[in-house]
């Protein structure tokens, strides 16, 4: 068993499964890890290490490139501009991404930025997250659902969801409790339950709580390394 992290602490948040193997590493600062739930910060400025759909395409085989919405290669790094909230239930399949106002070519954490305000919110349907020496690692499932402040929400990646259950990637029964996840967001949502109910609105971070980084071979730190929706390793038959 891992411990629980301290505030301030920073994370790797690793994304597994699906065929990719360890597939992206996000550097995160722990904002509270309580009974109920893990918080976690990206400032505006880290860099996002993308092993999926880069040279090495571990899926190439079985999806030819496009079928899910992956037109080109992505790039092996890149640098998000705006800061996101992650609150992660530690029982449940999804995170709610709260995501705040940055700035064009913003390269700092953004509070440093005073303009910075609510931008919206995305559920990410995922896996339960898994802890790990160095962080924790889940398993993305396509399905989101994206919002306004108003909170008036709308379903993203239904077909890249339904294109993975054509390819044999994902499974109907996976899909199936995909959906009914967001069926369950969907009335947390229209309820204004937290963490829909404002209060992350005009958070801001510590500044005294360091820029995240990846460490030298985060990729290479031990996990799980299957698909987490399911009791085995990739490919051991269906």
């Amino acid at each position: 068993m891992h411990p629980r992290w301290s505030s301030g602490d920073a994370i790797v948040l690793r994304f597994v499964g699906h065929d990719d193997g360890i597939a992206q590493g996000w550097p995160q600062i722990v904002v509270e890890d309580s009974e109920a739930h893990l918080v976690l910060f990206q400032p505006a400025g880290v860099t996002i290490e993308n092993r999926r759909f880069t040279d090495v395409n571990l899926r190439a085989a079985a999806i030819p490139l496009g079928q899910l919405g992956n037109l080109g290669a992505l790039p092996a790094t890149y640098t998000p501009r705006a800061p996101v909230l992650r609150v992660i239930p530690h029982t449940a399949e999804h995170a709610v991404e709260i995501h705040y106002a940055g700035l064009d070519g913003a390269r700092s954490p953004q509070w440093h930025a005073p303009e910075g305000y609510l931008r919206g919110y995305k559920v990410n349907i995922q896996s339960r997250y898994v802890r790990t020496a160095i962080g924790i690692d889940t398993t993305d499932n396509r399905l989101d659902l994206v919002m306004a402040p108003d909170l008036v929400w709308t379903r993203k990646d239904v077909e890249q969801l339904a294109a993975a259950v054509a390819s044999g990637l994902t499974y109907e029964w996976e899909s199936a409790l995909f959906h009914a996840e967001a069926e369950r967001l969907i009335a947390t949502i229209e309820s204004r339950a937290h963490p829909f109910d404002g209060s992350w609105a005009s958070w801001r971070p510590d500044p005294a709580w360091p820029h995240p980084v990846l460490p030298d071979g985060w990729h290479r730190v031990a996990g799980v390394e299957i698909d987490l929706n399911r009791a085995r390793p990739v490919g051991e038959g269906t």
